[in-house]
């Protein structure tokens, strides 16, 4: 799969300003976890749909991940008490709409309803960045998570600011507990790979569900 040149839709200079009244993490699978989005062409339709549902929601996007048959999406609010789950909605409608455009399957349902976790400390906003930049390992799509173009790790490219890399690293994210038992080429759930993470159920008690 080749990587995306296009330029950056992430906040540059992501945990600047955390709030935990605005700062949620987003997730979505598709119907029965198919890999629907299976290639480049359909991935970046994908990431065009929440970038720019993102966007006209006035919403900052600081860490993401879309893969063929879910994504992860750590977003903050213009303002608190905002409803989280609407643009995810509409990235959901333009995302399908255009993926059977494609397909050509009018109609064919694609998407469960997303899930949202609003994020109650930085410590649980770093490990969630390490969290949705490995997710690729996790499911076992590649062995290092900068090598996935679409996400978070792959547009980074080595751009990130360092001190905050090492503050993401240093944080563990193996009790994170979120929808995340999706079919990936490794078999349910993902597999054993260099990022350390198996496929136990994780839970992080600082994150607070909405």
């Amino acid at each position: 799969m080749d990587r995306v040149p296009e330029g950056r839709y992430w906040n540059p200079r992501p945990g600047q300003g955390f709030d935990p009244d605005r700062t949620h993490l987003v997730t979505a699978s598709t119907m029965d976890g198919a890999r629907l989005f299976a290639d480049g062409t359909r991935l970046r339709i994908l990431r065009e749909a929440l970038v720019s549902a993102l966007s006209a929601a006035g919403w900052v996007l600081e860490a993401w991940v879309a893969l063929p048959n879910h994504y992860h999406a750590i977003v903050r609010s213009p303002l608190p008490g905002q409803n989280v789950l609407s643009w995810a909605f509409a990235a959901h409608a333009t995302s399908a709409g255009n993926l059977n455009a494609l397909d050509g399957t009018p109609g064919r349902a694609v998407w469960n309803p997303p899930s949202d976790i609003r994020i109650a400390d930085e410590a649980a906003y770093l490990a969630g960045v390490r969290y949705v930049m490995e997710n690729p390992v996790r499911h076992g799509y590649v062995r290092q998570a900068e090598t996935w173009p679409f996400g978070w790790a792959g547009e980074l490219s080595g751009g990130a600011d360092a001190t905050f890399m090492a503050r993401v690293m240093s944080h563990g994210c193996d009790r994170i507990s979120v929808p995340d038992a999706f079919v990936g080429p490794a078999g349910e759930g993902g597999a054993l790979s260099d990022s350390g993470f198996s496929t136990a159920p994780r839970r992080l008690s600082r994150w607070r569900s909405v």
